[in-house]
């Protein structure tokens, strides 16, 4: 339950159509739902009442993930394996789409279901560090922050490398939006 959810690390968090919260704990590796309790259900009569300087309470539950181990698992939500997921962003089906940091790739949760590599190869090439391509053959160098436009085109920003890249689902491609060539601010 919200008053008593603890959380190691929450790094991002993102907002469902529904009025869900979605968050990320890369220490954990799992990434999370706050539902809002409503005050007319009997939980929520009850937390209300007994809490009465309380706005909104949320229920706090694991969607994906397990914070028991690291990996990269591709499997149902709840025991599927992160290695330090960062960024999240879900669209208005509720699909979750997860910068998954340290295995280098975008990750899929569908619903509660199942959780998959949506993009990227997880695999470290040796030069350059990311790679434009197919969205399967793909190289992205520690991915952090995702975010969606209207038109369902997913950006995601890979501070490393100082790259901006693109996943187009209609081609399906990721390529660079934008890169900064050298260090430092930009002019």
């Amino acid at each position: 339950m919200g008053l008593n959810a603890q959380f190691v690390a929450p790094y991002d968090c993102t907002i469902s159509v529904y009025t869900d919260i979605y968050v990320t704990d890369p220490v954990m590796n799992t990434i999370r739902r706050l539902s809002i309790i409503p005050r007319d259900s009997r939980e929520g009569e009850k937390i209300y009442r007994n809490n009465p300087r309380i706005d909104l309470c949320y229920n706090v539950t694991t969607v994906a993930g397990s914070s028991r181990e690291p990996g990269h698992v591709d499997t149902r939500a709840k025991i599927a394996r992160f290695r330090g997921p960062t960024g999240v962003v879900v669209d208005d089906s509720e699909h979750l789409f997860i910068a998954d940091t340290h295995n280098k790739v975008i990750r899929l949760v569908e619903g509660e279901a199942m959780a998959r590599t949506y993009a990227g190869t997880g695999k470290y090439p040796k030069s350059p560090l990311f790679v434009d391509s197919d969205m399967r053959l793909a190289h992205f160098d520690s991915p952090v922050g995702i975010a969606m436009d209207t038109e369902g085109r997913i950006f995601i920003s890979e501070p490393n490398s100082h790259r901006l890249r693109l996943i187009d689902y209609d081609t399906p491609l990721v390529e660079q939006v934008a890169a900064t060539i050298t260090m430092g601010l930009p002019p």
